[in-house]
């Protein structure tokens, strides 16, 4: 049976306070659909101040990567249809229907945004997992700590929720999400954006969670936008529907993360952008590069090469030649690879201000330490960068790297785009 996870670092983050997230539709011009903006709240990194000295830090996110990732084929399936050309989807579909979520940054290591399931709606914030394919959100009857502490969906307190007849079970490292399948319509945003699914979409409710995981989650539940074909028990996604519909021109969903500095403002700027059918030029310099799928499982991609560049004229150090697999996963918070490569870089990285470039489809990506380095408190920093070793030697491209590459996931032609984050 597949498994996922989450974020890796959030069980290391303490919730402060609950979130009241408010939305007001505003339209970009006369002829577009309204693309909601919801206020977010940002949360301090308290709790990763120790996470620094922590022994145990890489094992549990090893842990948690291997759980996710850990049973994915060696096996490269083609992902027929993918282009290679440099045309980008409809982008003038974000200013004339794209519909855009802004999304909440708890201490860079957890970007959230609201959905709403049933009639009437009950609003949940899931986490947006691009690494996963399931959607699941606490239940009411569960009596876990880590439910009494999020929001619940109440069947009976929706016209169009039905019982499936059928359990789920969603394996997270030394616990599992459990309960029941049911379904109902989902909608990202609010209802006035008007991407929803019919009452027929199945999601999975949760009567049993695992404390040690999700109790310090600032989101309720999450919801997988990977591919169909890793799904648990087969569901398909509310994406499958929502792309089905006619007001759904560009099969496309886009993020843009804002990685802010470590400060202890509670009412910091906002903490990203999902675009759905189609992208948002404010958000991205051009160009926009495209790079096939190498598999439609996970959003995976080919890395040429994997090179650090020093600050003086030490020059540049090859760390990794042959291709190698990458999934771009916006539900995991750091850059994770071979613990042959990644001890490498964090050996020579150390409080320099070293250059790692990644080579893919034959572009240069580069990351400065200002884009891997994450602020931990006032004189404490973390590396982005963690040693996983799975059996495929895959690298799993994690936040730290899409905050500073807008990413378009695009379905119709199998492909990822990154061009550089606007800021």
């Amino acid at each position: 049976m597949n498994t996922c996870s989450v974020n890796a670092l959030f069980i290391f983050v303490q919730i402060l306070f609950g979130v009241d997230i408010s939305s007001s539709p505003t339209s970009t011009n006369p002829s577009s659909t309204r693309i909601i903006r919801i206020p977010i709240i940002r949360g301090k990194m308290a709790s990763l101040n120790s996470l620094v000295n922590s022994s145990n830090v890489a094992m549990d996110i090893q842990s948690f990567l291997k759980r996710k990732f850990g049973g994915l084929s060696k096996c490269r399936r083609d992902a027929k249809g993918s282009s290679t050309d440099d045309k980008t989807p409809n982008d003038s579909r974000t200013q004339n229907g794209a519909s855009s979520l802004q999304l909440n940054d708890y201490g860079n290591t957890q970007y959230f945004g609201p959905i709403l399931i049933g009639t009437p709606p009950q609003q949940f914030h899931v986490l947006f997992d691009t690494g996963s394919s399931n959607l699941w959100v606490p239940c009411k009857g569960c009596n876990d700590t880590a439910c009494l502490i999020h929001r619940q969906f109440n069947c009976a307190n929706s016209t169009g929720c039905q019982t499936v007849g059928q359990s789920f079970d969603i394996a997270y490292g030394t616990g599992s999400a459990s309960g029941v399948l049911l379904q109902d319509s989902v909608c990202f945003g609010n209802l006035s954006v008007n991407l929803c699914t019919n009452a027929n979409q199945k999601f999975g409710c949760a009567l049993s969670e695992p404390a040690d995981i999700l109790s310090n989650a600032a989101f309720d539940g999450i919801l997988g936008m990977a591919w169909n074909s890793i799904a648990i028990d087969a569901v398909v996604q509310p994406l499958a529907q929502i792309f089905q519909s006619s007001d759904c021109t560009e099969k496309v969903f886009a993020f843009w993360l804002n990685k802010d500095d470590y400060g202890e403002d509670l009412a910091g700027p906002k903490g990203g952008q999902m675009t759905l059918c189609g992208t948002d030029k404010n958000y991205y310099k051009e160009p926009i590069v495209w790079i096939p799928l190498v598999a439609t499982d996970y959003w995976r991609i080919s890395i040429d090469s994997i090179s650090i560049v020093a600050p003086s004229a030490a020059g540049v150090s090859l760390l990794l030649s042959n291709r190698i697999d990458a999934i771009l996963d916006t539900g995991t918070s750091l850059i994770a690879g071979p613990s042959s490569v990644v001890n490498s870089i964090n050996a020579q990285i150390g409080a320099r201000n070293y250059i790692i470039v990644f080579t893919i489809y034959g572009h240069k990506f580069t990351l400065t330490s200002r884009d891997y380095v994450l602020q931990t408190g006032p004189t404490s920093c973390l590396s982005g960068f963690t040693a996983v070793d799975l059996s495929t030697n895959l690298w799993i491209l994690g936040d730290v790297f899409i905050a500073k590459y807008y990413s378009i996931f695009d379905h119709t032609n199998k492909r990822i785009g990154l061009a550089e984050a606007a800021r």
